[in-house]
């Protein structure tokens, strides 16, 4: 379809019949658990409860008796897609239990058909791997009922698929170059955009800014706001004037490549933020998909000893951090980590502490008693509870230099990339589970430790 029936397309609000085919098309693909039947009233429900569609297209509705797959009911005409765009959305529905109806999430597979994003300022990328981080598992739990249906996934690597006439000028790339994409979509002139944290621009920074004045970003963003378009979880994903990209070579693996944020997250927090140096001593409290890319950013730093804490349950990780430039692994359920540090360090303790744990605040006491005096904390692994008893007053009498991390910067994902195509680390190993678009319900699931076992970085395949 030509770039000029992306811009004739309208808001959800001024339905047009592209809109209508597109809410047709979007019946189709649905997974067989959703168990969508035509209703006595002709309206598709679930469990006998009416369907939402008309409060997610808009008010855009017909009353239509479907009896088999509407793709088979329409003609293939000129200009329309053999196969419509999927991507998998999260609603949460009324779902008839026993006697009850309780609102549950439940994933869909939608076909997009005609709706297609404007393309002036923007474009379209046609996804090959996005990762899941592990901030899907809450979005999940919490964002459908917040915020209503939305499509998740924020690690998207893929070809620019179209491309407006000055988007192509504004992003620096063309049709069919490969990219991995951020999550940030920054203003590009206040503060902290000129200064480079633009993971921190009010515009994007969804952590800090309070629920009635949401912002959007990529993987937070319901289907409500034009273009919908907003999660890596689909076969096309748009791009946003204010996109962040990175190119990707053609030679790394889409798997790898989808590690392109969590391990810039680790060159991020080790390098740039953390201040390693040649030779210094480097604990890393997690060995989950961030502990191990700060493993591997304070390897490639340099760093002198290297120790990655877990538990019995990480028995495999700890082994691939070892794979991957940690010096030694403590098994804190078998040998206390001070212990430990003491030893290898011959009682100094580290220069750099990093906790990427996030079973509880236990981990920030142990980040801070780890440490030498004048060393540095970083804690970049939420714990959604408070410290108990915490002693301030270590943070004074210890010198310490303690500093909250989240997300990267342009620049660690640059250098996460090179690492990347260097192919001198054994990242295959951190690379456990792809799950077809289907299964993305299952992927969000192993991600949040109910799913399939050994996981440390999933992605999703939006074409398998």
């Amino acid at each position: 379809m030509s770039s000029e029936a992306f811009d004739s397309v309208k808001p959800p609000d001024a339905p047009d019949a592209s809109l209508e085919r597109a809410l047709h098309a979007s019946l189709d693909g649905l997974l067989p658990a959703l168990e969508l039947q035509p209703l006595g009233d002709d309206r598709y429900g679930v469990g006998g409860e009416p369907a939402r569609f008309e409060r997610i297209f808009g008010g855009l509705w017909q009353r239509r008796q479907v009896r088999r797959p509407l793709r088979e009911q329409r003609p293939q005409g000129a200009g329309q897609r053999a196969q419509p765009q999927c991507r998998h959305v999260v609603d949460p529905l009324p779902q008839r239990v026993g006697n009850r109806a309780e609102r549950v999430r439940l994933p869909e597979r939608r076909a997009a058909g005609d709706q297609r994003p404007p393309l002036a300022g923007g474009g379209l990328l046609r996804v090959e791997l996005c990762g899941v981080c592990g901030s899907d598992w809450p979005y999940y739990l919490k964002y459908p009922k917040a915020r209503g249906a939305l499509i998740l996934g924020h690690e998207a690597v893929g070809r620019v698929a179209e491309l407006g006439a000055a988007a192509a000028t504004r992003f620096g790339i063309k049709e069919g170059d490969r990219v991995a994409l951020e999550e940030y979509l920054p203003c590009g002139h206040c503060r902290y955009c000129r200064s480079g944290d633009f993971r921190l621009c009010d515009e994007t920074d969804t952590l800090n800014r309070p629920p009635d004045d949401p912002t959007i970003r990529y993987g937070s963003t319901p289907i409500s706001v034009a273009p919908s378009l907003w999660g890596g979880y689909s076969q096309y994903q748009y791009l946003h004037p204010n996109a962040v990209f990175h190119r990707v070579p053609d030679h790394v693996p889409a798997k790898l490549a989808s590690l392109a944020l969590p391990l810039g997250n680790g060159v991020e927090w080790t390098y740039l933020q953390g201040g390693v140096k040649l030779g210094e001593v480097v604990v890393i409290q997690g060995p989950g998909q961030q502990g191990l890319a700060c493993t591997v950013a304070a390897k490639e730093a340099g760093a002198g000893a290297i120790i990655v804490s877990g538990l019995g349950v990480d028995a495999r990780r700890l082994a691939l951090a070892r794979a991957l430039g940690a010096t030694h692994t403590v098994n804190v359920e078998e040998q206390d980590l001070r212990d430990a540090v003491r030893d290898v360090t011959g009682g100094d303790m580290a220069d750099l502490v990093i906790d990427c744990a996030s079973g509880g605040p236990a981990t920030v006491v142990s980040a801070i008693y780890v440490a030498r005096k004048s060393g540095r904390v970083i804690l970049g692994g939420r714990k959604f509870k408070t410290v108990p008893e915490f002693n301030s007053d270590l943070l004074i009498t210890r010198f310490l230099t303690v500093k909250g991390m989240r997300g990267h910067s342009y620049q660690s994902v640059e250098l996460a990339l090179q690492i990347i195509a260097g192919g001198k680390y054994p990242l295959d190993g951190m690379c456990t589970h792809v799950f077809p678009l289907a299964a993305t319900d299952r992927a969000l699931h192993t991600v949040g430790g109910e799913g399939e076992p050994g996981a440390i970085h999933v992605a999703v395949d939006p074409w398998a």
